[in-house]
Parts: structure tokens; C-alpha cells; sequence
């Protein structure tokens, strides 16, 4: 009998696109042979809160998408997740961009909240609770991200890599003093451990600067073993006895917290004092300010440095001094085929592609060898002054170098509080920046006032 029924039975099964179906999924279904056996959806899976004040599309794969395979796809997920964002919490009443994609952005959100006017599915009802609303290309901060940073959030990625707010290490990073006390075999494998503000101590030192987290640490067991001293020295009444009692859980779950940080940072300082992590940081910094780093960056290939590291410093060459001459691009093409293999080809091209690696064709180099120079100097990149231990600037995330990106944000943000013009203010370095520029505010329309939407723009 079962066997008759299993020959009856169609077997379907259900497949679900995130965050959307898409047409190039369809058409290899279809090659397959499989559509007729799938019953298939879409989650619309966004945005995703990573932190309480952070939610990210974890687009991993957005920028190869768009600039390698010319997949804009993305752009429009981008779109509609602001556009959520508005139907939730009102209509943003002031928007900057800077870059075409960005633009592309826009322009979607724009023809969303049209269809959905028409639609008689404003968001005019709901009370805007954002202010400012600012989109950037990464094309226009490629640097940043090619620096190495020196906080303890940036350094834990950097070194073992955070994905989704969760590291994975070795069971004994993990470990407090009584397991290996214990000396049992560590478990094989890496162990997850998350990473993010539920940890009120991680939610305190993840942005520390990696000079002040060593003393902070200190600090912080010194204050847990005062607290046990104090109550151990003290002839305690029942009471007392009672409310420590209640309190010995989260004293310790502070202590493994602790221990877990401690762990962790005593690695990191492994790394970071290293002459290896000394030489890059040097190279990257001399690499900033101009300097050529091409002999330094040949010495690197043939000593067979790790692939991902030669490339980040030759790709911060290109971008800081408007590419590399020709004959050197070429001799250090050369090396790095012969030295880690033809895939290199491959790689190089498509670094070409997407404009963090640039051949300078010309015996005169063009005006964009000096952009990043001139936008270096005029948003104060550089600072050699920065207080690690206290800083009152963002370029103590490198020990020295204002991010870019963030640079901007903080114009825009300061700008705005004082009433000023905005990223208008700084005008001519916007232009040495690639895209197009644009701020202005919208405003629920109305049927008497058609002129609600006012835009002020230029086009860089």
C-alpha cells in the first residue's frame, strides 16, 4: 500500500527568494527542469537591526554587484528600505546625496512615494521623527576603508573578522581562568560569540581606542575584586548576606564578560605589536600624505606577503596619488602574476573596474592625482595632534586619519545645527568628489501649497 501511494504522490517543494525574486534565478529554475516542482515566494528580509541604533541591509555583495557585474538591483532595495523607514517614522524632511548612485536612490524613492500618493497611501499622516536623511556613494570614501583602524570594535574585525555581530573563536579565547584551571581538551571548532550592546562592557569599550582599553580593563577587575574583598572583610548582617547573594549572578556574569575582553585584547596587542603591524601602519600613513611606496610595495610581493594585504596597500597607492605610472602599474602586474598565480588577472582587471586601482597612461598626470591631496587638506584628514585617550576627533579610529565619509557626515550634521548651508559650505572639495551633489527637504504635499518640495541643487 505504501509503495502505490508514493507512485500518487507530487512532491512539491516551496522556495523563497530574499529579499526578492529576481528574473536570472527564474530562467536557470527553468534550464533546471525544476519549476514545475516548486512553489516559490519572496521574503522581504531588509532590514535588519544589528544593534539598537543600527539597521543594515547586510549587502555584502552590493558594491561587486554594481560596479563589477553591473547589477543594480540593489539601489532599489536600498529605496525601498528608506521608503519603509518613512512609512514607519514620517517623512524626511531634509535629504543630502553625493554620488550617481545615490542619485539612482532618490530618484526610486521618489517614484514610490508617488505610486503610493496615488494610491491614497501617504506617510503626510504620520509625524516625521527623522531629521536628515544622507546618502553616499562608497565611490566617494574608497580610502577609508583600506585603513587599517586602531579601536577595539575595528581591530576584533579586522584580525578575526565580526559577520553579523558574531566572532568565532577558539574555545579557549572563551575559557575563564577556572576551565583552564580544569585543563580539559578545548572543544574542536571555533566557538560563536556575539558581539554587540547586550554586553554592557563591549557596549562601553567596543569604540575605545586600543591605548586606552588595556587600562580600562584593569580598572574594571580591579573594581570586581574590591567588591568581593569589601563584602568578604565586612561582618555582614543576614540582610546584607541576602542582597549579596542576589547580586553574586551578575557579578558573575561581569567577571566572564571581563575575562572574555581581556582575552581578546591580549590578542589583539599580540598583533598590534608586532613590527609587521608597525611597518603597515607606517606604510598606510606615509601612503596618505602623499608618498610613493611603489619599491616598499615590491619588496612586500616578493617576500610573499599575504595576498589581501598587498593589495589594500596598492590599491590606497592608486587612490591617493591618481593612479600609478605606467611602468610601474605594469612591473607590479608583473610580480604579482608570477608570485601568487594567473587568477591575478582576474583580480586586477576588476579592481580597474570598480576605480580602486587606476595605470596612469598619461606622461602628465591628470587632475584627479591631486583630488584626494586637496581634500586631505581642506577637511582636516590628517591629524597628528589626536588625543587616543580622550579624543575629541574621529581620526583617533586610525591614530591619525579622519575617515572620509565620516568627515562629510559630521559637516552636514555641525552645518545644520548652526543653520548654514550645509555641504555647500564646502563646495569646491565637493567637487573634487565623484557624482552628483543635491540637498533639499520635502514636505507632505497639499492641495493648496504645490510648492512644498523646494530643492536646491548642484551638479558636480
Amino acid at each position: 500500500m505504501p509503495v502505490a501511494l508514493a507512485g500518487k504522490v507530487k512532491l512539491r517543494f516551496h522556495l523563497y527568494y530574499a529579499p526578492k525574486r529576481t528574473l536570472a534565478c527564474d530562467e536557470m529554475l527553468k534550464k533546471a527542469g525544476v519549476m514545475g516542482s516548486l512553489v516559490i515566494g519572496e521574503f522581504p528580509m531588509d532590514l535588519v537591526p544589528v544593534e539598537e541604533d543600527i539597521l543594515s541591509l547586510e549587502l555584502s555583495d552590493g558594491f561587486n554587484d554594481l560596479f563589477v557585474h553591473n547589477d543594480r538591483s540593489s539601489l532599489h532595495t536600498v529605496a525601498g528600505s528608506v521608503n519603509k523607514l518613512q512609512s514607519l517614522f514620517g517623512l524626511i524632511p531634509n535629504v543630502k546625496y553625493k554620488g550617481s548612485m545615490s542619485q539612482v536612490v532618490v530618484e526610486s524613492m521618489a517614484l514610490f512615494q508617488k505610486k503610493r500618493q496615488a494610491e491614497g497611501h501617504g506617510v503626510g499622516s504620520v509625524e516625521p521623527e527623522i531629521d536628515t536623511l544622507i546618502l553616499l556613494d562608497r565611490t566617494v570614501d574608497l580610502v577609508s576603508p583600506l585603513v587599517t583602524p586602531f579601536t577595539y570594535e575595528g581591530l576584533l574585525d579586522e584580525i578575526i573578522g565580526i559577520t553579523n555581530g558574531v566572532v568565532k573563536v577558539d574555545a579557549e579565547l572563551v575559557e575563564d581562568d577556572s576551565d583552564k584551571a580544569k585543563k580539559q581538551p578545548a572543544a574542536a571548532g571555533l566557538v560563536p560569540v556575539n558581539l554587540n550592546s547586550t554586553d554592557a562592557l563591549y557596549a562601553e569599550v567596543r569604540d575605545y581606542h586600543t591605548e586606552r582599553l588595556g587600562a580600562h580593563l584593569q580598572n574594571k577587575a580591579r573594581e570586581i575584586r574590591e567588591r568581593y574583598e569589601e563584602f568578604r572583610k565586612k561582618n555582614a548582617s543576614i540582610s546584607e548576606i541576602r542582597d549579596f547573594v542576589k547580586r553574586i549572578p551578575g557579578l558573575k556574569q561581569s567577571y566572564a564578560a571581563l575575562q572574555l575582553h581581556i582575552n581578546f585584547a591580549e590578542l589583539i596587542k599580540r598583533t598590534t605589536d608586532s613590527k609587521a603591524f608597525t611597518d603597515l601602519w607606517h606604510h598606510e600613513r606615509s601612503m596618505l600624505e602623499g608618498q610613493s611606496l611603489l619599491e616598499e610595495l615590491e619588496e612586500l610581493i616578493g617576500c610573499q606577503e599575504p595576498l589581501l594585504k598587498v593589495l589594500r596597500l596598492l590599491c590606497l597607492q592608486s587612490l591617493t596619488t591618481g593612479g600609478i605610472k605606467a611602468k610601474s602599474f605594469d612591473l607590479l602586474r608583473r610580480e604579482l602574476i608570477q608570485t601568487y598565480g594567473f587568477e591575478m588577472l582576474l583580480i586586477l582587471g576588476n579592481l580597474e573596474k570598480v576605480g580602486l586601482l587606476r595605470r596612469q597612461d598619461s606622461l602628465f598626470p591628470v587632475a584627479t592625482s591631486s583630488a584626494f591631496l586637496t581634500v586631505r587638506k581642506s577637511l582636516r584628514l590628517i591629524n597628528d595632534n589626536v588625543n587616543v585617550l580622550n579624543p575629541k576627533d574621529i581620526a583617533y579610529v586610525t591614530k591619525g586619519y579622519a575617515p572620509l565619509s565620516v568627515r562629510l557626515v559630521e559637516i552636514a550634521a555641525t552645518n545644520k545645527m548652526t543653520h548654514t548651508t550645509g555641504w555647500k559650505t564646502i563646495q569646491d572639495t565637493m567637487k573634487q568628489l565623484p557624482g552628483p551633489s543635491e540637498e533639499f527637504s520635502q514636505a507632505p504635499p497639499v492641495a493648496e501649497a504645490p510648492g512644498t518640495t523646494r530643492h536646491a541643487k548642484w551638479d558636480m
